[in-house]
């Protein structure tokens, strides 16, 4: 043979030899260092929620109040690699969970796995006028409204029982109102109301009896007018920067974080609707208030603003209160209008007034035939008019009126019914003030004209 062809010979068996060997190497000798999770999704229903992959998390945003429990998931992993634990044997995906994919060689990467929530806003008006409607809302997931929310209707037969279904709502831009075709007994479904821009409207909504929102923090105004709701609560409640108004057959009202009402605070009852059993009346952290009046509540006891020092644009004024015992504003520093206690024909049973940190107000107006202690130490200017008045029978145990020995301005003042009073020693700063037209005196036991008093005979 040629020694040239038997060298091409084997040249050739070597060249292919080396082929076989390396392709069997490719083949059987994968080194597989990929440990990545390459896509991630969870599907529920007809949704479904891809996950934004980084170098160490999976995280799937979802809207908020949707639950991802029970979906079912589609992940991809790098090639020949494998994922701990299986995703398909997870259920309850609204957790945060551990995944380590291990590649073909062994090696581990570890991916978080979180749920961040995203807020579902519905802009303009909501009118939810049957249950019907309610429920499909609810199906949307909303968690803000822009605009208004009604329920209900002004008029007409009950057309919704529950609004359970609007249980992931947090905000209205402005009014939540309930209209009287609302037919159930409570609220349930608003749990998670945190704000109302403008006002809350529940008014005419005859079965309610409890109105309770367990979550809302701010609003406008407020304004309750049912006759059989017995039951207000909301805990969480820290300013109405409108008014808050109730007239409603109060049991029990329970408001213990509100400091600040910047409009008036009205509480009152109808009581042809049906007997006001609360004993209590506190708003135990509210600082400002514009005005305050309370009325009617014949079984209450004590009403209880502990933290209250100002009025920053009108009146205290308590009446019709036959029960009450204990008025308790102990830090009350201003008021813009008038102090009014109760009027001098309805019993009370009142016999201390004071109101120990007073020292400007618009006015003192007090009318009852059982006081034996009235105390304003700090009083110096009433803007306006002092009274102290007492219906028959007269008041039997009141002597003096040492309790105004700061006062030194009022525009008048007048004490009449006052059977056993005998010393005006308490006005001797204020009396050459005021001029004899603004002296009234009638009905007490010592009855000194303004002469008398500028002369300086201030007891009988």
């Amino acid at each position: 043979m040629n020694p040239f062809n038997i060298y091409k010979t084997s040249l050739f068996v070597l060249l292919v030899t080396g082929l076989s060997l390396a392709a069997c190497k490719k083949k059987n000798d994968f080194i597989g260092h990929d440990n990545y999770i390459t896509s991630f999704s969870l599907k529920k229903a007809d949704m479904t929620f891809t996950a934004a992959i980084t170098d160490s998390s999976i995280i799937v945003t979802v809207p908020d109040g949707f639950s991802l429990d029970s979906a079912v998931a589609t992940v991809a992993v790098s090639e020949n690699a494998s994922i701990y634990p299986k995703p398909s044997s997870i259920v309850q995906w609204d957790d945060e969970a551990l995944f380590v994919v291990d590649a073909h060689n062994g090696e581990a990467k570890s991916y978080r796995y979180t749920v961040t929530r995203s807020a579902v806003p519905v802009n303009g008006s909501v009118v939810l006028a049957t249950q019907a409607d309610v429920d499909a809302f609810g199906k949307m997931g909303a968690t803000g409204i822009t605009g208004n929310l009604i329920i209900g209707a002004p008029a007409g037969t009950d057309s919704v029982t529950s609004l359970a279904a609007l249980f992931n709502l947090k905000k209205i831009g402005y009014s939540l109102i309930i209209y009287p075709t609302y037919s159930a007994t409570g609220i349930v479904g608003l749990d998670n109301l945190q704000s109302i821009g403008t006002d809350l409207k529940v008014e005419g909504v005859n079965n309610l009896v409890e109105l309770v929102l367990p979550s809302l923090a701010t609003t406008g105004s407020i304004s309750v007018n049912n006759p059989l709701t017995e039951t207000i609560t909301f805990p969480k409640l820290t300013h109405v920067a409108g008014s808050l108004a109730i007239n409603a057959p109060l049991n029990r009202m329970t408001i213990p974080n509100l400091r600040q009402v910047d409009g008036d605070l009205s509480l009152t009852t109808d009581p042809s609707s049906g007997a006001a059993l609360i004993q209590d009346l506190a708003f135990p952290v509210l600082t400002s208030v514009g005005s305050v009046a309370v009325s009617n509540f014949r079984q209450t006891i004590k009403l209880d603003l502990p933290s209250l020092t100002a009025l920053t644009t009108g009146d205290l004024n308590v009446s019709n209160m036959t029960a009450l015992y204990d008025l308790n504003c102990p830090v009350l520093q201003t008021t813009k209008g008038i102090i009014t206690i109760p009027d001098p024909f309805v019993a009370t049973k009142l016999t201390q007034i004071s109101f120990p940190a007073l020292t400007q107000t618009g006015g003192v107006n007090i009318g009852i035939n059982s006081l034996n202690v009235i105390d304003f130490p700090a009083l110096a200017t009433i803007s306006g008019s002092l009274q102290i008045n007492a219906g028959y029978p007269y008041n039997s145990t009141l002597t003096s009126l040492d309790g105004f020995a700061a006062l030194k301005n009022a525009q008048s003042i007048g004490i009449t019914g006052q059977s056993a009073l005998t010393s005006f020693k308490g006005l001797q700063g204020v009396i050459p003030n005021i001029t004899a037209a603004g002296w009234t005196a009638w009905g007490n036991a010592y009855n000194p004209a303004y002469e008398d008093l500028a002369a300086g005979k201030w007891t009988n």
